[in-house]
């Protein structure tokens, strides 16, 4: 079982706090300049700890997420429930035919609309974001990616499944044991 989240970060997102411009003209980022950067990350977090991750800087569409989740299938080598949020991606016709297809590898179910607290792959994005909001400023797109990679890669940095950077998983288990009636239980014994 894994849970799968999107999260993308821009040049022109101001990081929270205080900028400076004269009055009367605004404090723009890079973006502003058609020169901004625009950084992609998709992840998935397994109950048990392992952790996938892709870095990209094109536009979120069903292909990226099909092939995000044709090697999900390859590297997990078994079957693996997919939980995802109600991303306009996730619903979309194309992805819907992808686990049909592949239904031997990939079980996808979609949770309702926004809920964050049921995905625990949200406290990646978290990490992430405070990760590039603590450097504040890129000058260039392969700034911001090499930030981005090096904040997921010290989530578990010995790559082992290391637990410690997990968490809220109670909560969105036992929600999904009520929803699955027992599914899940079944796979974890």
């Amino acid at each position: 079982m894994a849970w799968v989240d999107q999260c993308g970060l821009r040049s022109d997102a101001a990081p929270p706090g205080r900028s400076w411009a004269p009055i009367g003209t605004h404090a723009g980022g890079a973006g502003e300049a058609g020169n901004g950067w625009g950084v992609n990350v998709m992840s998935a977090v397994a109950s048990r700890g392992a952790l996938w991750f892709t870095v990209f800087t094109g536009q979120f569409t069903a292909p990226v997420f099909a092939a995000f989740l044709d090697r999900l299938a390859r590297q997990a080598g078994r079957k693996v429930h997919v939980i995802a949020d109600g991303h306009s991606v996730h619903r979309g016709r194309a992805v819907r035919a992808w686990p049909r297809a592949n239904a031997d590898r990939i079980e996808l179910h979609l949770m309702p609309g926004y809920s964050p607290e049921l995905n625990p792959d949200e406290s990646i994005n978290a990490r992430i974001r405070r990760a590039v909001n603590a450097r504040g400023h890129f000058p260039t797109e392969q700034a911001a990616l090499k930030c981005v990679y090096l904040a997921i890669m010290s989530l578990d940095p010995t790559g082992t499944g290391r637990k410690r950077w997990s968490n809220r998983w109670k909560k969105a288990l036992n929600a999904f044991e009520i929803t699955f009636d027992g599914r899940l239980s079944a796979g974890r014994k």
